[in-house]
């Protein structure tokens, strides 16, 4: 049973969509492994690529950062009056 035309043009996939409905109606239970997977990959703090992508501080500046108040600008007409953003 065919669900999809046998050729595209060049450069065209199946709708993403009818893709994925397709899928969900003819094997349900691989769609769903596909998806876990996906999500575990997406949710893994432990990768590659956030050690490569994050830095490490000392206890010293830890400490330091942790001691200073952080005030947003975000409302800055609220607080101009009492503190210099």
């Amino acid at each position: 049973m065919q669900y999809f035309p046998a050729t595209f043009p060049k450069d065209k996939d199946p709708p993403r969509q009818y893709f994925f409905d397709v899928l969900n109606t003819v094997y349900p239970d691989y769609l769903r492994q596909i998806m876990v997977h996906a999500n575990n990959e997406r949710m893994a703090a432990d990768t590659d690529l956030n050690k490569t992508s994050s830095i490490a501080i000392s206890q010293f500046w830890e400490e330091e950062l942790k001691s200073m108040p952080y005030l947003s600008c975000k409302c800055q007409i609220i607080f101009s009056k009492f503190y210099k953003c």
